[in-house]
């Protein structure tokens, strides 16, 4: 999985229209205000959630995909019989019930 955060630098005109001043690939997160950090802490956090990486569903999220990745290339490099398929699903519904 791969993500870029991004900075928006945007002014409001004086009828509140706003206005894209710069994209930036490497936003700062220091902060300088209370303010500030609030919103960058709930920016992270928030982009956190989105990728499922908090708590334990985050976890058994990312050894689901390793074990998925791992299974697509051991199939890819072998032929298999249609027995060694169906044992190979059952052993995967078998984890999942532990």
């Amino acid at each position: 999985m791969c993500f870029e955060i991004l900075g928006f630098d945007i002014m409001f005109n004086h009828k509140m229209k706003p206005l894209l001043l710069e994209v930036n690939h490497a936003p700062s997160f220091n902060t300088d205000s209370v303010l500030d950090e609030r919103i960058k802490y709930n920016m992270l956090s928030d982009t956190f959630k989105i990728l499922y990486m908090v708590g334990p569903r985050a976890k058994r999220a990312y050894y689901k995909f390793k074990q998925q990745e791992t299974n697509k290339k051991i199939i890819g490099k072998h032929k298999w019989s249609k027995e060694e398929k169906e044992e190979l699903s059952r052993r995967e519904l078998e984890k999942k019930d532990q």
